[in-house]
């Protein structure tokens, strides 16, 4: 008689099957996007999964087929089984024997699930032919349980695990697997944690009875208690869909119940997912840093978290001969633990991760020193911000502030329409200023904007050199008792993990840090970044994760010497807990103390989640613990923090305040305000199209350029070149091995002021072929003769192209007054923001390119630095949301076509950026500089007609000398007399 009650338990774990094949799906199709598909055949239309779940069941599936792998490579001679317990829909077999068949020779695979699962399985393998081209002479028995079909190398079972003495009767009568010639892998992916324990350990037991056999067994385990919020998330999760996690335990526990259903304790292999993600044996750096180039990823906590919570044991019976017993773990000598206790904070909370501290604007007394860094829960601010991070559905801008006072004004952030998160805010010395460096959207869209609070005011700073999150940022304190920010590691939008230093100041804004040593740390994000508060100019670096996603445990000291970065290793503790990824320092009493964060083997636990940064101090969690993840510190203050728990739900913590014993437990003070309205956000500018024009006579163009705006002039004559320079062509009369010197980048957007590119020189038909298969190179000619001194001219250094082009006659105001006439061949790669100080008329021969044009009212809001001609903003991409002084730009947009002449009025801040990916096609331009001023051109030389005039360059000089005559005075007198100064040039400027 069928029990109702069982049958629908029964229908419920074979739900989850429906789910975790999904998710396997997603990672095939991404993951394994060359090989065959063999997933698509079981499930439906393809569902993609987030990059934490793909990652996460990347690692399970990982797991399992490396193991099944090393058991078929065993050299044995015997006939091997691999018999998956519960296997649902998942391919396993087909992974073997359609991919590496030739492991396969003496191997049967075996699935075996509930009777009516496995009866859709094998319907699912009938309609398919990818599926039975694996499988040659599947023959089908008509059964409704036990033996429903098989082949030479396949095996499909019907059967309960419950009824293990029919299964052990059909793998006896099918496969004689008794035999001595037989060797068993059992595989249970997360199908024998469903059962009852009894149940569960009675399958553990049968296994055990065979002669040589091996047991792979991957599910969830308990590595801090059930209350960790992981665990919580967890069990709450499979406790909703009805299947709840009857024989979770420890990994301890598991072993015990291995060895008590008779698998020899020296046979048993059991690891953690996390542990096993970081084992060199298992996962070379290569294959790790692989699966970054699939999709970006940047949900590290949330993955250790995962791989934490799921082990994978093999047990071998007869056990393997022993290998060498590892050296017993140090034992080490700490303090006597000081337990903590959390306590919540009131409702209602702002539930926001990854954010960032924005203290009030209320400047401090003086410098702040570690204390202040790293304020305890006496600092004299009442009033901390929570700025941006992500929220309970997207990226946030706002800010939320918290008070331990009556009344608190809340603490606006940043003007920003963009939601931000991995940001840093560093407060400046002396003052209530503060910086906001970087941060990201999503993990391939790191930002390089920055902002500065100057008197409560924010403003927009000088942009980094290139986006970066996940980096470092502490105050320092110049030679001159200057305010700066350095600024270390980090992560790019390309992925790449960044080993440099920057340093701010208020005047000159980024400069990278020249660095020395007695070595280099590694390139590395998230680790922990501190600042020596007395003397301003030293700390530590700890930890942090490099490239191949491993928690780094090394730690170094560094020092500012005469703008120097100067690195000492340090020698490496024992203490594993120390170095951490994604951890927070903060002050416990009068101890600095790292809180939070994963290390790089195992969990952090309650009893080691915070310890003392110097001693190894353990402060315990006593009684409902926060989830220390994407959290933010304020003295004991714990603001924000939570995980997505893989596909269980996300785990937001209550903010709350860290208590020692001997400060009682009474309820805190602090309180959430209430969030204040995000600034409004100017509109995009509207680009404006550049007019094409048709010339008649040179009188049309000297109307043009009296107008001082670009034109686009068409259906002009420019010579045979429109169609004769085919890169073949170009290879065939400049002869394929002439060198030119060409600008190589790993990025498709070149910054002269971050130089992401180096000068290479390369054959002319190297450099055309490598364009082709789109590599990032750029060539700009320079003077064959004397490239230093004197400018390129076409005709001169590439006679044999001469004759191919010519300006017409309506351009003889720019032939007779030419400067400089380069050869331009640029692949798919977008050029800088710049300007030239000559005008010139660009001339695009082959190829299609857009360029985006700014008039020079516009160079104070585009980020030109003083004396700079260059910029770093990359203007296709910026936008108001991070840089509202761009609504009031005025952008300019031509796309230009073979045989369109733009012109370009002198001072015009221009970009360029291929159209149609400008691999099949490279664009292919000549420039003609001009002279268009009678005079006051800078004396000397000036190669690339960009040099600046007389006049500014002059008056760069005399502003030096005025701003070193204000010197030795107060900063609040200077700042007054010359921003007096510069009022009066701004109405010299406007004509005022």
């Amino acid at each position: 008689m069928v029990d109702p009650a069982k049958q629908k338990r029964d229908e419920f774990i074979m739900d989850t099957n429906n789910s975790s094949i999904v998710s396997k799906r997603s990672v095939e199709k991404l993951y394994y996007a060359n090989e065959p598909q063999y997933f698509q055949e079981f499930t439906g239309k393809f569902k993609r999964r987030s990059p934490l779940i793909n990652r996460g069941y990347w690692l399970r599936m990982r797991a399992i087929e490396h193991t099944v792998q090393k058991f078929l490579e065993e050299p044995s001679g015997k006939k091997k089984l691999v018999v998956n317990l519960g296997c649902g829909y998942d391919p396993l077999p087909w992974l073997f024997l359609g991919k590496i068949p030739e492991i396969c020779n003496d191997a049967v695979f075996v699935d075996v699930d509930y009777p009516q699962l496995m009866l859709k399985k094998h319907a699912m393998i009938d309609r398919s032919d990818a599926l039975k081209a694996v499988l040659p002479g599947l023959e089908k028995t008509d059964k409704a349980s036990g033996l429903l079909c098989h082949s030479a190398h396949y095996t499909a079972i019907g059967c309960d695990l419950r009824n293990l003495d029919f299964l052990k009767l059909v793998l006896q009568e099918h496969l004689d697997a008794e035999a001595c010639s037989v060797a068993i892998l059992f595989v249970a992916e997360v199908s024998t944690a469903y059962m009852p324990t009894d149940g569960s350990q009675a399958v553990l037991e049968w296994a055990a009875g065979y002669d040589d056999a091996r047991f792979c067994l991957l599910e969830q385990h308990i590595p801090d208690g059930r209350d960790h919020p992981f665990a919580q998330t967890m069990l709450k999760h499979f406790d909703k869909l009805r299947t709840p996690l009857h024989a979770i335990g420890t990994i301890d526990q598991m072993k015990d119940r291995f060895s008590n259903a008779g698998w020899p304790a020296d046979g048993l292999n059991i690891k953690p997912l996390w542990d096993l993600w970081s084992d060199p044996f298992f996962l070379s750096p290569e294959q790790r840093r692989a699966l970054d180039e699939i999709e970006p990823f940047d949900e590290w906590e949330e993955f250790a978290l995962f791989g934490s919570h799921y082990f994978l044991m093999v047990a071998t019976k007869p056990a393997p001969p022993s290998p060498a017993s590892p050296s017993p773990p140090t034992q080490l000598t700490l303090p006597t633990p000081t337990p903590l206790t959390a306590i919540p904070l009131p409702k209602p909370h702002s539930h926001r991760r990854f954010a960032s501290l924005l203290p009030p604007a209320i400047p401090p007394p003086a410098f702040p020193s570690l204390a202040e860094i790293l304020p305890p829960t006496s600092a004299p601010q009442t009033s901390i911000a929570l700025h941006a991070g992500l929220g309970t559905n997207e990226r946030i801008t706002t800010t939320a502030t918290y008070t331990n006072s009556p009344a608190t004004n809340t603490i606006p952030g940043p003007p920003l329409s963009a939601g931000l998160m991995c940001h840093t805010i560093t407060p400046l010395p002396r003052s209530a200023d503060c910086l906001l460096v970087g941060g990201r959207a999503s993990p391939a869209q790191a930002s390089a904007a920055c902002w500065l609070r100057r008197n409560g005011v924010w403003e927009k700073a000088a942009d980094l050199p290139e986006g970066r999150y996940r980096h470092n940022a502490v105050p320092v304190v110049g030679a001159e008792g200057d305010a700066r920010v350095l600024v270390y590691g980090g992560k790019d939008s390309r992925g790449d993990v960044l080993d440099e230093g920057l340093l701010w100041t208020a005047g000159e804004g980024w400069k990278r840090v020249e660095e020395g040593g007695d070595g280099r740390p590694r390139a590395r994000f998230g680790a922990v970044l501190t600042v020596d508060g007395e003397e301003g100019c030293k700390g530590l670096l700890i930890g942090g994760m490099g490239s191949d996603g491993c928690v780094l445990g090394d730690e170094w000291e560094w020092k500012l010497e005469g703008g120097k970065l100067v690195w000492t290793s340090r020698e490496a503790r024992a203490d594993g807990t120390r170095y951490r990824f994604g951890a927070q320092v903060t002050k416990i009493g009068e101890e600095a103390v790292l809180v939070g964060g994963i290390v790089g083997k195992g969990m952090l636990g309650r009893e080691d989640e915070v310890v003392g940064l110097e001693s190894g101090r353990r402060y315990p969690l006593v009684g409902e613990r926060p989830m220390l993840v994407g959290h933010s510190m304020h003295g004991q203050l714990v603001l924000g923090g939570g995980a997505t728990c893989f596909s269980f739900g996300t785990y937001w913590s209550a903010s709350s305040v860290l208590r020692l014993q001997s400060e009682g437990n009474e309820e805190t003070h602090w309180r959430l305000q209430e969030e204040p309205e995000s600034p409004k956000i100017a509109k995009q500018p509207t680009e404006i199209p550049i007019e094409r024009l048709t010339l008649t006579d040179e009188k049309t163009f000297d109307h043009i350029r009296t107008t001082n705006k670009p034109a686009v002039l068409t259906n002009l004559d420019l010579g045979p070149c429109v169609t004769k320079w085919t890169p073949e062509y170009l290879k065939q009369t400049l002869g394929p091995d002439l060198p030119v010197i060409v600008h190589a980048s790993p990025t498709p957007k070149m910054s002269f002021t971050s130089k992401n590119f180096t000068y290479e020189t390369q054959p002319l038909s190297t450099f055309l072929d490598a364009i082709a298969t789109g590599a990032h190179l750029y060539l700009r000619s320079l003077s064959a003769t004397s490239p230093s001194k004197t400018p390129t001219n076409l005709a001169t250094d590439f006679p044999a192209l001469a004759p191919d082009f010519s300006l017409p006659p309506s351009l003889s105001s720019a032939s007779t007054n030419a400067h400089s006439a380069p050869l331009r061949i640029a692949g798919p790669v977008a050029m800088w923001l710049h300007y030239d100080v000559m005008a010139n008329v660009l001339c695009q021969i082959r190829g299609r390119k857009r360029l985006l044009l700014f008039p020079p009212a516009d160079v104070t809001k585009l980020h030109f630095a003083p004396g700079a001609s260059s910029s770093a903003l990359d203007v296709f991409a910026a936008s108001t949301a991070c840089d509202p002084a761009l609504a009031s730009c005025s952008p300019h947009v031509a796309d230009l076509s073979p045989g369109d002449v733009l012109y370009i009025p002198p001072l015009w801040l221009h970009a360029a950026v291929p159209l149609g990916g400008g691999a099949a096609e490279p664009s292919v331009g000549v420039n003609v500089f001009f002279r268009s001023l009678e005079g006051g051109y800078a004396a000397g030389r000036d190669v690339y007609g960009n040099r600046d005039l007389a006049a500014y360059e002059k008056g760069r000089k005399d502003v030096g000398m005025i701003a070193r005559a204000f010197r030795g005075l107060p900063v609040e007198v200077r700042r007054f007399y010359l921003e007096r100064l510069a009022g009066e040039l701004g109405d010299l400027a406007r004509g005022e």
